[in-house]
């Protein structure tokens, strides 16, 4: 499966339905689904939550299609499809594969995240 690393808290927010798009300077091209990965090196602005860095997360749909914002980025809308048992992944950058045999769907996990 094709997989894409952000930065926490950003992974963590779109986990939980808080953010609703993938802000990217380039377009997602035929890809649809993705694994959502957290980066191994948090964002400056981590709050010092303690969230994971370097774990698959969920697989996580693009929803529509990708409109282009006034800065130039694409705005992808995103919702969660299935959270994943969390596993370490070495993330690279744009998409990357990530073998399918490692994922393991928890769809119903999706609605209990939301309530957290």
């Amino acid at each position: 499966m094709r997989a894409l690393s952000i930065k926490q808290p950003y992974a963590w927010q779109i986990l939980t339905g808080d953010k609703p798009y993938e802000y990217r300077p380039w377009l997602p091209g035929t890809v649809q689904q993705f694994l959502l990965v957290s980066s191994s090196r948090p964002s400056a602005m981590d709050f010092g939550w303690g969230l994971a860095n370097g774990y698959a997360l969920a697989v996580v749909d693009i929803t529509g299609v990708p409109r282009r914002e006034d800065d130039g980025s694409y705005a992808w809308p995103v919702k969660v499809h299935a959270a994943v048992t969390p596993f370490p992944v070495k993330g690279k950058l744009h998409f990357y594969e990530v073998a399918d045999a490692q994922i393991h769907r928890h769809p119903e996990w999706a609605a209990d995240l939301r309530q957290y």
